[in-house]
């Protein structure tokens, strides 16, 4: 058992160790990311709508100077395209990730691992990098944590061990190895963990984090996944809807068109 455990490890490792050093398909406009205070990065996946309703959001509520970086995960060909063009037509920040064979944690893990060995490893002038999943949206104005801390976010705990959802969570750039970013899962939390070793385990005192509150939108007496009619709000700013890119695969028009009923009222 422990050897199979091992050998899985070491296939896992050697697949994003590959992934990270293969060129990307196409990018756009990536000169313009290193020109603010903070980075918010997103992995986008094959749902074009997200992306448009997280842009808008940001730009409404994010009153510093910014910069907004999509890299697309996707893989379906018709909605890359339609992301791109998007952000194309935006003047937004793009890249098409090369083609990800792994499957759910580890194909996020290895899309974020790759911006930050070719992208944010170069960066000199963003203070802040904030990694946000492409179903979080700001619902109210914001601006960098000034914590004290050289990162925030949300907190995930696995016994004794815990760290920073990939979803939600913010670096200090001036105060951080770059290199030392790692979004790989371990054998006993999901995508982001293994920076418990590298990163979190290292700070020591008191701590904040993001505070969590769920809020049930949707009645379905036959869910399977609270997924299915919750949403999460975080520190009272941000929502975040929560399977998103149906991962649990099950049905979600009847709560998106709630979510994006409440978004529309918000930009109004």
């Amino acid at each position: 058992m422990i050897i199979k455990e091992m050998l899985y490890n070491d296939i896992r490792k050697y697949k994003m160790n590959k992934y990270i050093i293969t060129k990307c398909k196409y990018e756009v406009n990536i000169n313009t990311i290193d020109c603010a205070r903070i980075l918010y990065v997103v992995v986008a996946f094959n749902d074009v709508s997200l992306i448009k309703y997280q842009f808008r959001l940001l730009r409404r509520f994010v009153k510093e100077k910014y910069s907004y970086l999509v890299a697309d995960n996707s893989n379906d060909k018709t909605s890359a395209n339609m992301i791109r063009m998007y952000c194309m037509e935006n003047q937004i920040a793009y890249i098409k990730l090369p083609d990800n064979s792994l499957k759910l944690s580890d194909s996020h893990a290895a899309a974020l691992n790759w911006v930050s060995r070719n992208v944010l490893s170069s960066l000199k002038e963003v203070e802040w990098i904030g990694f946000i999943d492409h179903d979080c949206f700001p619902i109210r104005e914001i601006s960098v944590y000034e914590t004290g801390q050289i990162f925030y976010g949300l907190r995930q705990e696995r016994g004794e061990k815990w760290y920073l959802w990939p979803g939600f969570c913010f670096f200090k750039t001036k105060s951080i190895d770059i290199s030392k970013l790692d979004f790989s899962c371990t054998n006993w939390g999901d995508t982001g963990s293994a920076m418990y070793e590298t990163i979190y385990n290292n700070e020591t005192g008191d701590l904040c984090f993001a505070e969590l509150k769920y809020e049930q939108i949707l009645l379905n007496e036959k869910a399977k996944y609270v997924q299915e009619g919750q949403i999460e709000i975080l520190d009272g700013k941000w929502c975040h809807v929560s399977n998103g890119s149906n991962w649990l695969s099950v049905e979600t028009a009847n709560k998106m068109d709630i979510v994006y009923q409440m978004l529309d009222k918000i930009l109004k």
